[in-house]
């Protein structure tokens, strides 16, 4: 049984890895209302089925931790680049906030799939704050500023 929280602050996307699972660990601690859906429990690239999601859970605002490290992934273009894309189009449409995480990746291949996320989020109309995270410390910091803005 998953358990939707009535009055849902974080709609977090990406716990299923290391940075989201550590950020809804925090929101857990600061007791701020979230829910993290499983990995395949949407499709964050159908942004129909995304905004019917948004319209119905109603969240304060959307995390995104989702990201692909493996250059090989033949999703990673989807993952890195048109998750955020479509994001940005249906938080932008909503009006609902949303904070992006974009790992930093050395891989020419993880960087451009990066950077083209970036470009479709500058893009849009979407009210999103990118955090740009290399290091742990980056990483951190980043949790505190999102955890400030949602309070």
């Amino acid at each position: 049984m998953i358990a939707i929280p009535a009055d849902l602050d974080v709609l977090l996307f990406g716990a299923d890895k290391n940075l989201g699972s550590n950020f809804s660990d925090l929101l857990r601690s600061e007791k701020i209302p979230h829910f993290a859906p499983p990995p395949g429990l949407v499709d964050l690239s159908a942004t129909q089925y995304l905004k019917m999601l948004l319209e119905g859970l109603t969240p304060k605002c959307v995390v995104n931790c989702i990201y692909s490290e493996d250059a090989g992934d033949p999703n990673a273009p989807n993952i890195n680049s048109l998750i955020p894309f479509c994001l940005s189009q249906v938080c932008g449409e909503l009006k609902i906030p949303w904070f992006h995480f974009a790992k930093s990746f050395e891989d020419p291949i993880l960087k451009k799939t990066v950077e083209d996320g970036l470009k479709a989020i500058d893009n849009s109309d979407a009210s999103c704050t990118i955090f740009k995270v290399k290091t742990q410390e980056d990483i951190e910091e980043a949790y505190k500023k999102v955890i400030l803005q949602i309070k």
